[in-house]
């Protein structure tokens, strides 16, 4: 019991502590106080460069028929009685 306790523990602090570094604790970049998260924006940003906008609609747009797929598919098996 105590093992499965401590483990519960685990699952939530780790999280946590990970967002508490990346969200609120600021770092010295390049001159500037920011969070990491901006830093890591900023180097994926860099690596993506143009090709960003076009992952992004491109991500909504699946993900969009993604989910009407899913939708047609669970109306078509479940019939509508009165």
């Amino acid at each position: 019991m105590e093992n499965k306790k401590s483990g519960l523990m685990a699952k939530f602090l780790i999280p946590s502590i990970i967002g508490i570094i990346l969200f609120m604790i600021p770092v010295k970049y390049n001159g500037d106080w920011t969070v990491c998260v901006k830093i890591l924006a900023d180097i994926i940003g860099g690596a993506l460069g143009g090709f960003l906008p076009i992952l992004c609609v491109a991500i909504i747009t699946v993900s969009q028929f993604y989910q009407l797929f899913l939708w047609r598919s669970q109306s078509s098996s479940r019939s509508i009685r009165f």
